[in-house]
């Protein structure tokens, strides 16, 4: 498997966002989030095909809508949420997020796991 470990810091910059589209089109099945991570723009994975795993770090404080837009074999997406409502787009639905961290099949069942 592809992996993409996106690193906390790129030429002496932390890095606390990903831009619109910003990982767009990669070719990869998990996509590895740093924890200096605050914000993630729309459509950040967009059409990640093979993207099958996926966990946002309890650091990322805001989600813009439809971050997972054509990751169409995606099985695990988890949140780890320390306060806060996402909202996250599963198969064109939303799904509204609470709690303090929870695990989402995307093509199976949605299970919450609340600790």
């Amino acid at each position: 498997p592809k992996i993409l470990e996106v690193p906390s810091r790129i030429d002496g910059y932390t890095v606390t966002g990903i831009g619109f589209k910003g990982l767009g089109n990669l070719d990869c099945t998990k996509i590895v989030l740093p924890d200096t991570l605050k914000t993630l723009d729309g459509r950040v994975f967009y059409n990640c095909k093979n993207l099958k795993e996926l966990e946002i770090p309890a650091s990322v404080d805001t989600i813009s809508a439809a971050i997972t837009d054509g990751c169409i074999n995606l099985d695990t997406l988890t949140v780890a949420m320390p306060f806060g409502n996402y909202c996250i787009p599963l198969k064109h639905k939303f799904l509204r997020l609470q709690g303090q961290k929870i695990a989402i099949g995307y093509k199976k069942s949605v299970s919450y796991s609340f600790n």
